[in-house]
């Protein structure tokens, strides 16, 4: 190694009482702390069959949604998610048709930074988590 180069790395090395290793081992733990709630699952036994809906509905956490829109666009909303409710699910699924099934946020809140997430195909489906901020698809 390049004399330059050694010097460079030994002024980027910290002893273990350096008080910015200790702030950066503290900020590494909250991180690791914060990610793990925010994706623990909670368990649920089972989830609950609804539909299928051939009109608007606000729908339940824990149901899985069939939604069958024959006639023209349904529109399925969330529940309104709080802290308390992070780690629940809601499924959305379309039995057929082409007609747009449009799933939408509560209020202000999100779904993966958007406020309505929109299935057009035959038979899709979204898996959404509530993590306790917003809703995340999965």
């Amino acid at each position: 190694m390049a004399r330059d180069q050694i010097a460079l790395q030994k002024q980027h090395q910290y002893s273990s009482d350096d008080p910015r290793l200790q702030q950066v081992l503290k900020d590494l733990e909250e991180a690791a702390a914060t990610a793990f709630r925010k994706t623990q699952l909670q368990k649920q036994e089972t989830l609950e069959v609804v539909g299928p809906l051939q009109s608007d509905r606000t729908v339940q956490f824990g149901e899985f949604v069939l939604v069958s829109a024959p006639s023209g666009g349904v529109t399925i909303t969330l529940p309104k998610g709080t802290r308390d409710d992070a780690g629940k699910a809601v499924i959305v699924k379309t039995t057929g048709g082409t007609n747009t099934t449009l799933v939408r946020a509560a209020g202000d809140q999100q779904i993966d930074g958007v406020g309505s997430w929109g299935l057009s195909t035959a038979y899709e489906s979204v898996r959404l988590y509530w993590s306790g901020e917003e809703w995340w698809r999965f």
